[in-house]
């Protein structure tokens, strides 16, 4: 059995006050799990409850607080199912950083049974919460059962261990500690890591808040998910006043909010403590986005627990941040995330804040606290039937297809005019549609415009200044909306960027070199060869190309250069993107009107018709000397080409 007491481990270099400070904060843990509770049994009763072993008494949480606790275990659920399934050759550990009385190996191995096999998790907190924790465990069938080959005695700081799982009771600032007790428990160069720290570290000095993350990044291939709290608007803003005084009531301090306030110095931390690759988002980014939750899965939170409270709730999900980064091989392979130097543009689409409401705002962790604040916002535009924001528009034309992969050769699809909420329903629902925005005003005659064809919109977008070439050549700026269907493949000629803003998409780009190999037909810029299948039944007809892959994620920028043939295919339910292709040619376009920007050069119109008049030429020709001399011809021209 594991030791009794373990304060001695706990304690040694840490004064009587340090260790009164630790027991405090050991406490958090305890009304934690009571709303935790409150969340598994009203938002999962088809699912084992596994909180009810550590909270003695069920207490129903407010709608507000549930929503929000839901919020942030389904975060934490989601890292952990996007580790799991990811395929590796390595042996994968989920390492719970300031765990407390945390059930995600539990939910993990329930939820994802298939792709557990190979994994371990491994808690650590504090030894006595862990001891704590071990006898749960030990005398509950139910959280024992799944597990196997047991050792119940203690090794060092390892309390409790099995193949599936074990526990580490260690100060998180005693890393050498931490790190001696996992290699006992895995080989750590072959293993792959991911760290999750809940509402955990900032609890702690700053200084050793940052040494657990740099520490973290130094097991080679590694992840790490950190969710907690920011003040965005500094600690001045009503709420994030009220949610700092909570804290500092509890004397359990928020430490790292001073130094990283909000989601750009998050950002910058993670990157400065050795990560190659960090994406973050707040809360209420994340609850928009179909990455975390589909539009189901918001629609079903309602069903099972009616909710009205949305500014309390933008409120408190805009004050959490989610901070994913890797490092090694969790970062994949060909494209590389470039660092920005200087000022970072974090784009923005959906909600609105504005306007001025009295509301009561509750407390993290008691709901009888009501604390009174003057609150700057509502959401703007209405809420959708699954809980984000859209924005009602005007009327807009749209591809409808009746097939999720759409050939422009084929017209496979019919223009549709129809309301922009109309749309953007349809599109939730799972229409395949797609908007391609045009000019509003003559959009038979000038190129579209953001700024003015969605002057709504306009402001939630603006291109880094490091990107200013292209603001100052713009020939036009292209909203595009997409549902599950395939854009055809294609080229453009004017170089353009293509800005992902909400979920993620697929492209398959070819250098210009392979378009004699891509059936495009003469003077054509699209093609009908389905790229994404012929890569799939690994068909020799793309044999001779030399295809480029990219998957974008919200916050990307792609640069596509002239005459890339590229086609694309969402990897979510819901793209949105903003296309700005601008000149970088002083001369050679056509002249005339040109809509799309996508007119050939006017060489090459020119030169088609001189094609015409040449194979005219040699009409009368036997056809043996007609190729011969058109044979010559076209080398010839090809020689010149190079010249």
């Amino acid at each position: 059995m594991v030791p009794s007491e373990n304060k001695n481990q706990r304690g040694a270099g840490r004064s009587a006050r340090q260790q009164v400070q630790d027991d405090l904060v050991m406490a958090t843990n305890s009304s934690s799990i009571v709303s935790k509770r409150s969340v598994e049994r009203i938002y999962y009763p088809d699912e084992p409850h596994f909180f009810r072993f550590f909270v003695k008494k069920f207490q129903r949480r407010a709608p507000l607080i549930n929503r929000g606790y839901h919020l942030r275990m389904h975060i934490i659920d989601v890292a952990a199912r996007r580790f799991l399934q990811r395929p590796s050759q390595r042996k994968k550990v989920i390492v719970n950083l300031g765990c407390g009385s945390d059930v995600l190996p539990w939910q993990c191995l329930t939820r994802y049974p298939d792709h557990c096999h190979h994994v371990k998790f491994v808690d650590i907190d504090f030894p006595d919460l862990m001891t704590k924790k071990s006898r749960i465990i030990q005398g509950t069938p139910e959280l024992l059962s799944p597990l196997s080959g047991v050792k119940t005695t203690a090794e060092g700081h390892v309390l409790f261990q099995s193949d599936e799982y074990a526990q580490i009771g260690c100060d998180l600032r005693d890393l050498t500690s931490i790190e001696r007790s996992l290699s006992a428990l895995v080989s750590l160069p072959d293993s792959e890591f991911l760290f999750v720290a809940e509402v955990s570290i900032t609890y702690m000095e700053t200084e050793a808040a940052d040494g657990v993350i740099r520490w973290a990044s130094s097991f080679g291939q590694a992840e790490f998910c950190l969710l907690e709290q920011i003040v965005p608007d500094g600690p001045d803003h009503p709420f994030a006043k009220t949610m700092l005084r909570h804290f500092e009531k509890l004397k359990t301090p928020l430490k790292s909010v001073s130094t990283y306030p909000d989601l750009e110095a998050q950002r910058n931390r993670f990157y400065a403590l050795g990560w190659a690759y960090t994406d973050v988002e707040s809360l209420w980014q994340a609850w928009s986005n179909n990455q975390w939750l589909s539009p189901e899965e918001r629609k079903m939170l309602d069903r099972i627990e009616p909710f009205d409270e949305w500014e309390e709730f933008a409120l408190f999900a805009s004050h959490y941040c989610i901070v994913t980064a890797k490092i090694g091989a969790a970062c994949g392979s060909g494209w590389v995330e470039c660092k920005m130097m200087g000022s970072e543009y974090q784009p923005t689409f959906g909600a609105a804040l504005v306007g001025f409401n009295d509301i009561y705002v509750n407390s993290d962790d008691d709901p009888s606290n009501r604390t009174h604040v003057r609150f700057r916002g509502i959401l703007a535009g209405g809420l959708l039937e699954d809980g984000t924001v859209a924005k009602q528009l005007k009327q807009v034309t749209v591809h409808k297809a009746i097939h999720s992969k759409m050939d422009f050769n084929a017209k496979n699809f019919a223009y549709v005019t129809v309301p922009f909420g109309d749309f953007m329903q349809s599109v939730s629902e799972g229409s395949k549609m797609y908007l391609r925005a045009l000019s509003a005003d003559h959009p038979a005659e000038q190129p579209a415009n953001l700024k003015t064809d969605f002057p709504q919109l306009a402001d939630d977008f603006q291109l880094p200044e490091e990107l200013s070439f292209v603001t100052e050549n713009t020939f036009s700026s292209v909203l595009r909306i997409s549902g599950p269907v395939n854009m055809w493949l294609h080229y453009d000629v004017m170089a353009n960027v293509y800005c992902q803003v909400v979920g993620s998409k697929r492209l398959i780009l070819f250098p210009p070199s392979d378009v004699t190999h891509l059936s495009f037909a003469p003077g054509s810029s699209s093609s009908s060869v389905d790229v994404f299948s012929e890569l799939e039944s690994s068909s020799i007809s793309l044999a001779q190309t030399h295809p480029h892959e990219a998957v974008l994620n919200p916050g990307d920028i792609l640069f596509l250069p002239p005459l890339w043939l590229h086609t694309a295919t969402p990897l979510t339910d819901l793209g949105v993107a903003v296309n700005i292709f601008f000149r970088n040619l002083e001369s050679g376009y056509s002249p005339g009107r040109d809509v799309y920007g996508n007119r050939d050069l006017a060489g090459y119109e020119k030169g088609r018709q001189d094609v015409a008049r040449i194979a005219n030429a040699f009409s009368k020709i036997p056809p043996e000397m007609r190729g011969f001399y058109i044979t010559r011809l076209a080398d010839e021209l090809k020689r010149k080409s190079v010249e």
